[in-house]
């Protein structure tokens, strides 16, 4: 064979077998190694209270960034599903970036059995999963994340922002209100106070401050994709920090969970809030410590959380399902 021939057929060769942006991710991944948690500080051994047996609990899961499709996902959803066979879960919270790089283009999109049905198909998962919308999830048909409720036997996104009570005792109720932060994330943090009354951010953090008002839960956690404080790549937003913190701070939330950043971090409290970063279910990034982190760490992984009316377990998994830390909020 003719050398130019053997040229032409190598690059047909080439242009048939072109990798997905999941498979360039991993061998990229494969060349650099292991990402970096930068001024990292010791922090102590996992100390996982046990249950008392007079309360009652309500255990969940939580994770972000995660809908490549490609193998840090596989292995971070089949983590999950060990961790929720030992210790079963009643739902699981997403933190936005459900479907990369564009989001999906209708209910019957391929993506949503590629990096969906198909990913988090173990028994132990097939709980309500429920979610925001992401930066990513922005690209193509974001009313279709919203219209998928009605297809999925377990995915939730009942609109763009709304909110849902998980009992714990007769007594005790945890409420989640999740948020749309893409609108709101580039926001002018000097132009918050001047906001019109017709703008859709405004009225979204007119809903969020009404509805937290009502609220007598008396576990309040806010959900968005974006961060407001963080130690990685994205860092803090100062525009949400002036839209949504004096809003929390006035109803007393407790946590305010979210991903953006592909790290995992925990920070605060600040003013009474614990900050979780929950933004490594796929994608891993460089992350630092910063004033107020009390953990951080990268290379995929998921938050669980184990709720009784006396406090808040909080903790950090890896992709292989180790326990890297655990935090306790106490009413």
């Amino acid at each position: 064979m003719k050398r130019s021939h053997a040229l032409f057929f190598s690059v047909v060769a080439l242009a048939l077998a072109v990798p997905s942006s999941a498979q360039i991710g991993s061998f990229l991944h494969s060349l650099v190694g292991d990402n970096k948690v930068y001024n990292e500080r010791p922090v102590p051994p996992p100390v996982i209270p046990p249950k008392d047996s007079a309360l009652k609990y309500v255990q969940f899961l939580a994770l972000g960034d995660f809908g490549t499709g490609g193998d840090a996902q596989k292995e971070v959803a089949a983590a999950m599903a060990k961790k929720a066979t030992e210790e079963p879960v009643t739902f699981i919270m997403s933190t936005g970036d459900n479907i990369y790089e564009r989001g999906v283009s209708s209910v019957t999109d391929p993506q949503w059995n590629e990096k969906f049905e198909g990913i988090y198909a173990e028994p132990s998962l097939h709980v309500p999963f429920y979610a925001v919308l992401g930066n990513h999830d922005y690209g193509r048909d974001t009313e279709a994340q919203i219209e998928y409720t009605a297809v999925s036997s377990h995915w939730k996104m009942p609109d763009y922002y709304y909110t849902f009570r998980i009992p714990v005792d007769d007594s005790t109720a945890i409420q989640f209100f999740c948020i749309d932060t893409t609108p709101m994330a580039k926001v002018d943090p000097s132009g918050v106070p001047t906001l019109p009354e017709s703008s859709p951010i405004r009225r979204q953090a007119q809903w969020l401050d009404s509805t937290l008002a009502a609220s007598n839960a008396r576990w309040k956690i806010v959900v968005g994709h974006h961060t407001i404080f963080s130690g990685g790549d994205h860092g803090d937003n100062p525009g949400l920090q002036a839209l949504l913190v004096p809003i929390m701070k006035t109803h007393r939330v407790d946590v305010y969970l979210c991903g953006h950043d592909h790290d995992l971090q925990l920070i605060g409290p600040i003013d009474g809030i614990t900050y979780v970063v929950s933004g490594a279910g796929g994608k891993r990034r460089d992350t630092t410590w910063r004033d107020n982190t009390l953990f951080a760490a990268t290379n995929y992984g998921f938050n669980f959380f184990r709720v009784s009316a006396r406090d808040m377990l909080i903790e950090y998994l890896d992709r292989s399902d180790t326990v890297r830390f655990a935090y306790q909020i106490v009413k």
